[in-house]
């Protein structure tokens, strides 16, 4: 690779300081990169011989940047400028010897499977590499949301809301809530309450061509309970009561571009000993 498109979040890459030093080495290495900041990039913006784009910021900067570029089908290598990410691979003092190995073709892709919304009241379609959170936006903390898996009723929710995380999602709000942590590799969904006021609900791991419906209860009414939509932290869509939602995997994937030959079993004890 020798023609790169760097996206770099400018409160983190102050005066684009960073890139700009990036972009130096490329191209006295004989190679090409522009540079411009996340917030105003466009999929129009990435010239046509661009190879791969580097994200400069975190993982919510690279979640961000991976599904609105999505259609260029084009690597993805993250840098880290912020605090602990298990999505970007590369650090400030480690982006000079990986470009190296980027020239030299040294490096594989990684697959990661995304959700979306499948059709319904929301008109449009929205991509979640991470996660979409099922969450009160009423003055009521708590919910009742029932769930059903391929048609059938899994159960009936009392929630501060629900998260259908992919596996690369699983080490974040997932993991918060106390979810459970899996290989970014696998094929499969996972379905985590939050806060579940029966103290009985666990996290349900799901097959990744399941189809799940999240519906608002029709006690929701008597308790002025709303439910917002947030896919990969943005708030997308508003929920009424006796409207299903519908999530499945996404026919379209994300190509994380990586270079360490270090397991994710490895590398997740030494994020967590950070």
């Amino acid at each position: 690779m020798k023609h790169y498109f760097l996206i770099t979040n400018s409160k983190k890459d102050l005066g684009f300081q960073i890139s700009r030093e990036i972009i130096k080495y490329i191209f006295d290495k004989g190679g090409t990169a522009k540079v411009m900041d996340h917030q105003e990039v466009t999929v129009q913006d990435v010239p046509k011989e661009t190879e791969a784009i580097i994200v400069l910021g975190g993982d919510g900067t690279l979640i961000r940047i991976a599904t609105r570029m999505e259609s260029l089908k084009l690597p993805i290598i993250g840098v880290n400028l912020g605090n602990l990410g298990y999505l970007c691979e590369l650090e400030k003092n480690t982006i000079y010897p990986a470009i190296d190995h980027l020239f030299l073709d040294d490096y594989y892709i990684e697959e990661r499977m995304m959700l979306k919304n499948l059709g319904g009241k929301d008109p449009k379609e929205h991509l979640a590499l991470n996660d979409i959170f099922f969450y009160s936006a009423g003055e009521q903390k708590f919910l009742h949301l029932n769930v059903y898996i391929n048609g059938t009723k899994l159960n009936t929710y009392r929630a501060d809301g629900i998260i259908l995380s992919t596996p690369t999602g699983s080490t974040g709000y997932n993991l918060s809530a106390g979810g459970p942590i899996v290989n970014p590799k696998a094929k499969l969904i996972l379905l985590t309450p939050i806060n579940d006021h029966t103290l009985s609900s666990r996290s349900i791991v799901l097959d990744m061509d399941d189809v799940i419906e999240v519906e608002l209860d029709s006690r929701s009414a008597e308790r002025d309970e709303c439910v917002s939509v947030s896919v990969d932290g943005d708030k997308v869509y508003m929920m009424q009561v006796g409207e299903r939602y519908k999530i499945g995997r996404a026919e379209q994937t994300i190509q994380i571009c990586r270079l360490s030959r270090i397991s994710f079993l490895e590398n997740l004890r030494r994020k967590m000993e950070q």
